[in-house]
């Protein structure tokens, strides 16, 4: 089953016509700051956005297309717009996103006017609340860390993810199915090898249980390329994993910091965007420090 993640944008506020006109609690918006807004909600998403392929979605992603659009509608409005070319490059990181459509059932919105124009959204989210997630990339106001409502006699506290460091670590805990290590895999082991026109395989400097804590929070090449890659800071060196195709079964491949040519091929299967993601996992707090380091 897949999950969902439901993100909040910058509110628009409504001028006496109805129609949807700036941003709540901004006057005028100027284009560092819609650059601004843009470039948050693609970072709070980015991460778990990469766990999709091109056939196979395992985070579904949604978002009120009205609410971007009335901020680029803005951004539009601004004379000589220098960065136009890098603003459609971030909007384009939105195609794969589901517009969430009004609510059938009004009276949820008319129940909970604090929380309007979010309320389609939280409704939307509440339909199958035990796989879902909302990322909040409301920039311009204060960040939302929980909202409490009552819902079909219930009161609940809705979570509310700010970063993504935490929205990833929420996709790692409830993937379905989660990755499963394989130890038994012969071409890549704990001894040195050479593979295709003596190309070296390095041996496997890893215990299983780094292996298996490492594969939780690699994150995948491209929606085309569906290797696995972890970057440990602490030793210097990358670990690929491959897709054996056996129902989240991976195996391993390792190699250092200075290898150039393993790292251009890296580049060259997600480019700039894996090497973000890579990043954002790398130098956060998400992977607790790792165990003794065993040397070949």
């Amino acid at each position: 089953m897949k999950n969902n993640v439901f993100l909040i944008l910058p509110v628009l506020k409504k001028d006496a016509s109805g129609s949807k006109s700036q941003i709540e609690t901004m006057e005028t918006i100027s284009q560092e700051q819609f650059v601004a807004i843009v470039r948050n909600a693609k970072r709070l998403c980015q991460l778990v956005a990469g766990e999709n392929d091109a056939n196979n979605t395992q985070v579904g992603l949604y978002y009120v297309r009205e609410v971007l659009a009335g901020l680029h509608a803005i951004i539009k409005q601004i004379p000589r717009a220098d960065k136009k070319h890098y603003i459609i490059g971030l909007l384009k990181f939105f195609d794969e996103f589901i517009d969430v459509k009004p609510a059938e059932d009004t009276s949820f919105r008319e129940a909970h006017a604090d929380i309007e124009p979010y309320a389609d959204m939280i409704y939307a989210y509440l339909q199958n609340r035990n796989h879902s997630a909302i990322a909040n990339a409301d920039g311009v106001v204060d960040k939302i860390q929980s909202l409490q409502l009552e819902y079909q006699g219930d009161s609940l506290k809705l979570e509310v993810y700010n970063n993504p460091i935490d929205l990833y670590a929420w996709q790692i805990e409830h993937r379905n199915p989660q990755r499963q290590y394989d130890p038994n895999y012969e071409k890549h082991s704990k001894e040195k090898k050479y593979g295709k026109r003596g190309m070296v395989i390095s041996a496997i400097t890893y215990k299983q249980e780094e292996l298996e804590h490492f594969l939780k929070y690699a994150v995948r090449a491209s929606r085309t390329h569906d290797e696995l890659y972890f970057h440990d800071v602490v030793h210097g060196k990358y670990i690929i994993f491959f897709d054996e195709n056996m129902n989240s079964l991976y195996h391993a491949f390792e190699f250092s910091e200075d290898n150039y040519e393993q790292i251009n091929r890296m580049l060259q299967r997600g480019g700039r965007d894996l090497e973000e993601r890579i990043n954002m996992v790398a130098s956060s707090s998400i992977t607790p420090a790792i165990s003794k380091y065993i040397e070949s």
